[in-house]
């Protein structure tokens, strides 16, 4: 009876393990994170910035509250090597945002290659033209061993 016990959560695990296409599903994966930072906030900002004013539109300016709240889900993507929003609400209630918005971004190295993947699509290049958005939070981390090496999130709020 004990064997037909475990039978089921072993045949589960075993079709989760199978199913991800590099391996393990990215919830059973670790990698090694090098790198978590901000510093590309401030310039990533003025290049929104710009690409807003080209639109006619205001300015945003950099939050350390959201470079945080960036820098802590740049990490967890990389530890994964994966690209996915999660809660994103639950991350904001954290924080005196409102409004807020995530840009997610994979695979590139710097913010003007970050910022062109987000410019090229729709829904990403809508959230950095919202006309309300005031605020915003980048962070970036680095993870050789992973699928895509180069996770930036960038977070937009009022």
């Amino acid at each position: 009876m004990s064997v037909k016990r475990f039978t089921l959560p072993i045949m589960v695990l075993t079709a989760l393990m199978l199913a991800g296409c590099s391996g393990l599903p990215f919830f059973f994966r670790s990698y090694t994170v090098e790198v978590v930072t901000s510093a590309d906030a401030a310039r990533t900002a003025q290049l929104v910035s710009s690409y807003r004013a080209e639109k006619g539109l205001g300015a945003v300016r950099e939050d350390a509250a959201l470079n945080q709240v960036a820098a802590a889900w740049a990490r967890r993507q990389a530890a994964a090597g994966d690209i996915f929003h999660g809660d994103f609400s639950a991350r904001m209630a954290k924080t005196d945002v409102s409004g807020a918005v995530e840009n997610l971004a994979a695979g590139v190295a710097g913010p003007e290659q970050a910022l062109k993947v987000w410019r090229e699509s729709a829904e990403h290049n809508r959230n950095m033209l919202r006309p309300d958005m005031t605020r915003v939070g980048v962070a970036y981390a680095r993870s050789p061993q992973s699928r895509y090496k180069h996770y930036w999130v960038m977070v937009l709020g009022k």
